[in-house]
């Protein structure tokens, strides 16, 4: 074939028997067709049959021309290439040890691919081609792969349990572009097209992939005791709650004919079918169990204990290759679901029965006030006049004020009945009776004590049961409209779309408390008061806010107090003598203008009581209603004598406020 080209490439050969080892290198030629040329050629062709004889070749190659080296190979491995004409190159091979026939093709593949030539099979021959995607028409087929090399092939790989179609994009995935996967057939077959070496990578990730425990299978289970629904949802949720006992298994239940069918995997199937046996009969063998709980609740009673057994796979893996323990909660039956084994189940029953316990209450007692500092301190004597004459029946000034006071109409009556005289007169025969009215002036005064009612705004009294360390709440007020935007329309401009929030005002109470031992209760406050100060269906109302937020420890039946936030105000009040007030420029002359600041101050008044018991329960409720005169706790007993209505937290306000008039008159 005389497009043949020997290749040049190629230097060592041990020769059989007693030749031993030896080297060629291309000598330098002085034209193709000079006698140097044509011995060289020779001489090249002759060191590859020697080499191939012996089955070792060694390369000392230098500034060698490609298509000579081909020629080379041509001889050494006995196969046709065709070279085309556009094949030009100068290569260098080197090798330090001897190599085989078959990695010395593998160094030729690399070489024409270095040069964006591959070599494709024919069959009885082989082409250098441009690029190195063209596929062999040689086409293989099996399981085990065409062997590493740099040549491309086609290989055909059935498969037993997955199909073509399930595996294309994660092998697209995986190998991008370094291998062409097609389905072929009825969904058996894949087609893998590339370079030997990928296509039997590819083969070894299609055998991971096409294995029994990969195959998703069906399966239906008939139930005797259980209910279908219920347990294709507990099967559900398990598949769902994240572990790998049941991961990516479907269950669909059918009631009429009392069946539930899984969908999964072999391995998962098999575990379904253990938890289905366990929860169809009364019965709570292997490694599945149910744990009932009687006081909390299933849900956080499943989250931590999931964060236990968390904690404990990280802690200490398990070395048999077991599943981990997994928890499902059945908030149905208040019920938890276990798939552990019996050493790991024992352990968590003991968990169990030490956290399942009922949890104590606590009755929190409150009195939130407002304190008007101001009329606490009012105090003192005001002067007023009530009739009087100067001579005879004149009477001058009926009624004169000394003080700020008005007269009460209690006094006028009074005053009536001591000045007046009836007298009995007989005239014409008949008599009658003459009511007439002393001259008589009095004096008095008004003794302003302390207006303990008027100086407190009681805001709210409530009574709260909580659990222990749950918070609990209590809200009384109004929710007001907020504007948070408005838009229009630039066809219609008056037509205005307003968007609203809604805002909680009022009084808000939020308390966690937390017993600890000793009858001490740790209490989280927060007390919140909001008002809105601008007139009702403001768009941008304005609110005066005042928040108390603290952590407190008091004991049992004892009372805390909170207090300390002022606010202050200004009122003018004006008093006028009627029609005299308004003469001009006298008319100041007649009435009076006064300001006055109030500071109001704001106080808390709580009262925990520890519940630990049904009967503690119920005499607190009798208590609220009225029915007990006091409530017994423990070793502390309230006074029957004390009014249904005052509890310690009414009478800790009326001592309070009896301090504060005390202090007001020594500031007098």
């Amino acid at each position: 074939m005389k497009k043949l080209c020997g290749g040049l490439l190629l230097a060592f050969c041990l020769a059989l028997g007693s030749l031993g080892a030896q080297s060629w290198a291309a000598p330098e030629t002085s034209g193709p067709g000079s006698p140097d040329a044509m011995q060289n050629e020779r001489n090249l062709i002759e060191a590859a049959q020697a080499m191939r004889r012996s089955g070792l070749v060694q390369f000392n190659f230098k500034d060698i021309d490609l298509v000579k080296f081909i020629r080379f190979m041509s001889e050494l491995l006995q196969e046709n290439i065709i070279v085309p004409p556009n094949l030009t190159a100068q290569v260098t091979v080197i090798s330090p040890r001897p190599s085989t026939l078959t990695e010395a093709r593998q160094v030729m593949l690399s070489i024409l691919q270095v040069y964006g030539f591959s070599l494709q099979d024919m069959g009885s021959y082989s082409i250098v081609r441009q690029g190195g995607v063209s596929p062999s028409l040689n086409v293989g087929k099996g399981r085990g792969g065409p062997g590493y090399g740099e040549e491309n092939v086609t290989y055909i790989v059935p498969l037993d349990y997955i199909s073509s179609e399930s595996v294309v994009q994660s092998m697209q995935q995986t190998f991008g572009q370094t291998i062409i996967v097609l389905p072929v057939g009825n969904g058996r077959d894949v087609v893998l097209q590339g370079r030997a070496t990928d296509v039997s990578r590819g083969v070894d990730f299609l055998r991971k992939l096409d294995n029994p425990s990969t195959a998703r299978i069906s399966r239906t289970f008939a139930l005797k005791h259980a209910d279908p629904t219920t347990l294709s949802n507990q099967l559900n949720a398990i598949a769902q709650a994240g572990g790998d006992l049941l991961r990516g298994l479907t269950s669909v239940p059918d009631p009429s004919s009392r069946k539930v069918v899984v969908v999964g995997d072999r391995q998962t199937v098999s575990a379904a079918a253990k938890i289905i046996k366990e929860l169809d009969v009364d019965s709570k063998a292997g490694d599945f169990h149910i744990y009932t709980l009687k006081n909390i609740n299933a849900a956080e009673a499943a989250e931590q204990i999931g964060k236990v057994l968390a904690a404990s796979a990280m802690l200490q893996p398990n070395q048999e290759g077991k599943y981990p323990a997994t928890v499902v909660p059945d908030l149905t039956t208040n019920s938890l679901i276990f798939a552990a084994t019996q050493q790991q189940y024992d352990a968590l029953e003991k968990i169990l029965a030490s956290i399942d316990i009922q949890p104590r209450q606590v009755l929190i007692r409150g009195f939130i006030a407002e304190i008007n500092v101001t009329n606490l301190n009012r105090a003192g004597i005001d002067w007023n006049i009530l009739g009087g004459h100067i001579w005879d029946n004149i009477m001058l000034g009926g009624m004169g004020q000394l003080g700020e006071g008005s007269v009460p109409g209690q006094f006028t009556q009074w005053f009536s009945e001591l000045s007046k005289k009836q007298e009995l007169l007989e005239r014409g025969g008949s008599t009658y009776t003459v009511t007439n009215y002393k001259p008589l002036g009095m004096i008095y005064t008004t003794i302003d004590m302390l207006k303990k009612y008027d100086a407190v705004n009681v805001l709210s009294v409530p009574r709260l049961m909580c659990t222990d360390n749950k918070e609990s709440s209590f809200l009384v007020g109004q929710v007001i409209p907020v504007l948070k935007g408005s838009t229009s329309d630039l066809a219609n401009p008056g037509a205005v779309q307003q968007n609203f929030d809604y805002k909680d005002t009022g009084l808000s109470l939020t308390i966690t408390p937390q017993i600890r031992s000793g009858n001490v209760v740790a209490l989280d406050i927060k007390q919140t008061t909001e008002d809105v100060l601008t007139a009702t269906g403001s768009v941008t109302p304005v609110t005066a806010k005042r928040e108390v937020k603290t952590s407190v420890i008091v004991g049992d039946g004892e009372t805390v107090i909170l207090g300390g936030i002022v606010k202050e105000t200004e009122k003018s009040l004006r008093r006028k003598v009627p029609g005299l007030a308004y003469i001009p420029l006298i008319g100041n002359l007649f009435q009076k203008v006064s300001k006055e600041r109030e500071k109001i101050d704001f106080i808390i008044f709580l009262t925990p009581q520890i519940i630990s018991n049904p009967a503690q329960m119920r005499a607190a409720t009798q208590q609220a209603a009225g029915l007990l005169p006091a409530f017994v706790s423990g070793d502390r007993t309230v006074s029957p004598d004390m009014a249904p209505d005052m509890s310690q937290v009414e009478s800790e306000v009326d001592r309070r406020f009896r301090e504060l008039y005390q202090e007001s008159l020594r500031k007098r």
